[in-house]
């Protein structure tokens, strides 16, 4: 007897399962099934748990970032993200008095948040929107979770490069090897002025 079929009590045959099909009449898009993106899952290492100050690695716990966060004055505070090799890649100043200010080595100069991140309906509150060089990126919080995504143009379709959450009380970033790549692309691009 199949305990997974209730028909199959009564001599029926339990069916192989078959390929998901479209919604009835169309009513809902149907984009078919697609695997799950090899993810990549990137640790944060902290000693208290704050990840303005902390060691990010892979999963061969190879260290690829550390973020570190110091007051500079009474009204600023600077987080600085450094390659494993020490150099410098990029920075946020933090303003109790407002004027936040980010940059990216070789990416993106020296900019009010304000003007780089921009949020597109004002009833869509958990999402952001980032530009950079000639590439918009959202985030967009859902539950716990927030997610990436690669704006494309208009021939492409919307793309996850990312997402962050907690897994056991611990910050967890996981990309796409998609996104890893175009990172570096991206990077690469603008230091040597193209793109």
């Amino acid at each position: 007897m199949n305990t997974t079929n209730p028909y199959a009590q009564a001599g029926w045959q339990t069916w192989p399962p078959t390929t998901p099909e479209p919604p009835t009449f169309g009513a809902l898009p149907y984009t078919g099934t697609v695997s799950s993106p090899n993810w990549i899952s990137i640790a944060y290492e902290t000693a208290d748990g704050d990840v303005l100050d902390c060691t990010l690695r892979t999963p061969s716990n190879k260290a690829v970032y550390e973020v570190a966060t110091e007051i500079l004055d009474d009204a600023k505070t600077a987080t600085t993200f450094s390659r494993s090799d020490g150099r410098l890649f990029a920075k946020i100043e933090w303003n109790d008095d407002g004027g936040n200010f980010v940059e990216i080595q070789g990416v993106l100069p020296r900019r009010d948040v304000l003007q780089w991140v921009r949020c597109p309906r004002e009833e869509m509150s958990g999402t952001r929107v980032i530009r950079v060089a000639a590439h918009s990126y959202t985030f967009e919080r859902h539950r716990e979770t927030i997610y990436m995504y690669h704006d494309p143009d208009l021939s492409q379709s919307v793309e996850l490069l990312a997402k962050f959450y907690r897994e056991h009380d611990s910050p967890v970033l996981d990309v796409t090897p998609k996104s890893i790549t175009e990172f570096e692309r991206l990077h690469f691009s603008a230091i040597n002025g193209y793109d």
